[in-house]
């Protein structure tokens, strides 16, 4: 890649879903280079930046941008197999705006559908439930406590290409 194919670069923190799946997410900090051909997802690992995915604006079929303050700079983008969550930062950990209207644009830019705040769902229960348990001390005897919370899946929300 030619220093002129780069757009803009910035820390990125990111999550990989594949539809139909459990939609739990640890996100990971890498590198994000947005580059004339897509936007380079990236971790540092032993010393270098390895490149993970490669995200282009013409696998891109729609995208969900937050509204109000909840996450600012949290972003998603859904391809035809894969929903991408994308946060851009500054080193200081806070929301690189800037590069989060580079890469919407970017990612956008072969005609994807833009969807706003609560117009569209992309996440739904599965049926299933989730067991935690845990302990409770009740004076000096522990007590079990078991919690049981829905399992969400991934769907792409994007119209039919």
């Amino acid at each position: 890649m030619l220093d002129s194919d780069v757009l803009g670069v910035t820390e990125i923190n990111w999550c990989v879903f594949d539809y139909g799946k459990i939609s739990q997410c640890k996100p990971t900090r890498g590198l994000g280079v947005l580059a004339k051909n897509g936007l380079i997802l990236s971790v540092y690992e032993d010393n270098i930046y390895s490149r993970v995915f490669t995200l282009s604006a013409m696998d891109v079929g729609c995208t969900h941008i937050q509204t109000g303050d909840n996450v600012p700079g949290l972003f998603y983008a859904f391809t035809d197999t894969k929903s991408f969550m994308l946060v851009p930062i500054t080193p200081s950990g806070k929301a690189n705006v800037l590069m989060r209207e580079k890469i919407y644009e970017y990612l956008n830019g072969e005609g994807a559908k833009k969807f706003v705040g609560d117009e569209v769902k992309f996440v739904r229960e599965t049926g299933d439930k989730e067991y935690q348990t845990s302990l409770l001390v009740v004076g000096t005897v522990p007590v079990p406590y078991v919690n049981r919370k829905p399992v969400h899946e991934m769907i792409n929300p994007c119209p039919v290409r």
